[in-house]
């Protein structure tokens, strides 16, 4: 017993590294891909958010937050059917939507991660 615990004081440490680690790398870049995939475009002759690379991490303890750089800032109305998108359901809730798409393909890399290290 005293072995065991032992070695979970020592991993708890390393896997709390690992996770940030990841979150703020691997995870994030694939967060943001997803989110991207769903942010709506507009049908005006422009260029558009979407394909601007509009977002950004910012990795905490056990976490990455994904937002968009001010410049991008009004992509936080559309997905909450606000302004002008509130006549087009669609693009309510597509940033919810992106993080959905890739949630469980981020958590299988956390597994791993931390599997690794175990």
């Amino acid at each position: 017993m005293d072995i065991l615990q032992e070695k979970l004081r020592r991993t708890v440490p390393d896997a709390e590294k690992t996770i940030n680690t990841y979150l703020a790398e691997k995870g994030a870049e694939e967060l943001i891909g997803g989110v991207t995939k769903y942010t709506p475009v507009s049908n005006w002759e422009k260029k558009h958010a979407k394909n601007s690379m509009p977002y950004k991490a910012k990795p905490g303890n056990l976490r990455v937050n994904i937002s968009t750089k001010p410049e991008y800032g009004y992509l936080y109305f559309p997905d909450a059917g606000e302004g002008t998108s509130s006549k087009n359901p669609v693009h309510e809730g597509f940033m919810q939507d992106g993080v959905e798409s890739v949630y469980e393909n981020v958590v299988n890399g956390l597994l791993e991660a931390v599997e690794r290290i175990l």
